[in-house]
């Protein structure tokens, strides 16, 4: 569980236009508050057969209940709720070595422009492979991420077709002090 959290956020804005051979220069100031409710995941692992873990995960993230308000009052709710599920297997091939699989939901917390249905955000899937190395308390973990977000925006007569593939290499390396 994450317990409801207030972003502050102060920022500066200078603006400086010239269209007519006269430059023109403003400077702005700005305060936000963001305030983001409680959101959670729920997990479940179980271990089917030796040397094979299956994690099971569903997270909620409520947001269309986050409330934006800006310097001069307005409240929004800019974004859009969502619960996505997420699934993962790891073998452990031999004592030192894990290999891992996953894929979750990634989904978006805004709706792209002129969608047929309402509160539909935008969405992919995000796949993973993996895998872990230890040696007498020493870990190396390393996975690779792939996803492909499409979505569409419809303005008036025109469309836009949007593709943002993702690609990232994670790693990390731990030790672990027996005794503890």
């Amino acid at each position: 569980m994450k317990p409801p959290t207030t972003i502050w956020r102060k920022y500066t804005t200078d603006l400086a236009v010239d269209t007519t051979g006269t430059p023109v220069h403003s400077t702005s100031y700005a305060e936000e508050k963001t305030q983001l409710p409680w959101r959670g995941t729920l997990g479940l692992a179980v271990l089917p057969v030796e040397k094979l873990l299956l994690a099971l995960e569903y997270e909620i993230r409520p947001y269309e209940s986050a409330t934006r308000m800006s310097s001069d009052g307005t409240e929004s709710h800019p974004w859009l709720s969502s619960s996505v599920f997420h699934v993962g297997l790891q073998y452990t091939a031999t004592p030192w070595l894990a290999l891992r699989l996953g894929a979750r939901g990634q989904v978006e917390a805004f709706e792209p422009e002129g969608v047929p249905i309402e509160n539909d955000a935008a969405g992919s899937t995000v796949y993973s492979a993996g895998a872990g190395i230890s040696y007498e308390g020493l870990r190396l973990n390393f996975a690779y991420e792939y996803s492909l977000l499409k979505y569409q925006d419809a303005w008036g007569a025109a469309l836009s077709l949007n593709e943002i593939a993702t690609t990232n290499f994670v790693a990390d390396i731990s030790y672990e002090f027996s005794g503890f």
